[in-house]
């Protein structure tokens, strides 16, 4: 009997326990019965933004969201693979060998990618509330946190590039006198430079996300994507040696 009543107790401490960790989930029950979701969404250029949503709204933009994230990969190496074959280039060169003239093709290898694969889009719950009233006061605060965030980010990248515009130009040295910058060396090779850049490259990639995902509803049905695997690489056996057997053997 006194190993029971402690049990109770113990059971009724951790549920006032998690309804104290938890008061979103009080206010979501109580007045109208109403339920509003506050939610962050993260896109794939990492830019978030808030939203207040109801329950079944709340899971079809994590749905959605899952979509897309099952077709990041494929779309990204359909543009890496478009980008390989439209840009790779051949150059024809005419070299004299023994007194004839031969053409020999050489290939350019393509510009960089302009794109690392983005992380994929995060849908997260920030909280229930009883009232849309309620779910937008928490919003405010959470827009202007997330305006500081990006304001910081935006200063950090201008003072690591004027650091490096400093290391590459003109120095001081003792005494008051100017140091030019290095010349840069003849034998160094240029590097080619896309001419894609990575904004217009991330809207491509979007674009391409829609299409596979298209793609793979009208082959599927629309139960979701199903994840593309690469085709294995049969390994050729080696046939074994033809014995040839002789006469009278």
């Amino acid at each position: 009997m006194g190993t029971s009543m402690k049990s109770a107790a113990l059971i009724q401490s951790m549920v006032i326990g998690v309804l104290l960790s938890c008061p979103a989930l009080i206010r979501a029950e109580s007045g109208t019965g109403e339920v509003v979701v506050l939610v962050r969404l993260t896109d794939f250029a990492g830019v978030r933004t808030f939203k207040s949503t109801t329950v079944e709204d709340y899971r079809e933009l994590t749905r959605e969201a899952q979509k897309d994230n099952k077709a990041l990969p494929v779309a990204y190496g359909n543009l890496r693979k478009d980008w390989r074959i439209t840009l790779t280039k051949v150059e024809k060169k005419t070299i004299t060998s023994e007194g004839k003239s031969i053409q020999v093709e050489t290939k350019i290898p393509p510009p960089p990618f302009p794109l690392e694969c983005p992380e994929p889009r995060d849908v997260r719950q920030m909280g229930t509330f009883s009232s849309t009233e309620e779910a937008d006061k928490v919003k405010k605060t959470l827009v202007e946190r997330e305006a500081e965030r990006v304001e910081k980010m935006i200063k950090e990248k201008e003072r690591k590039e004027d650091e490096k515009g400093l290391r590459s130009g003109v120095t001081d040295m003792p005494g008051g006198l100017k140091r030019p910058p290095p010349k840069p060396s003849t034998t160094k090779h240029v590097k080619p430079v896309s001419p894609v850049s990575e904004e217009d490259m991330l809207e491509k990639l979007i674009k391409e996300i829609e299409s596979v995902k298209l793609t793979d509803e009208a082959a599927n049905g629309a139960g979701g994507l199903r994840a593309v695997l690469p085709t294995p690489k049969v390994k050729k056996q080696k046939k074994p040696p033809m014995k040839i057997k002789r006469i009278g053997e």
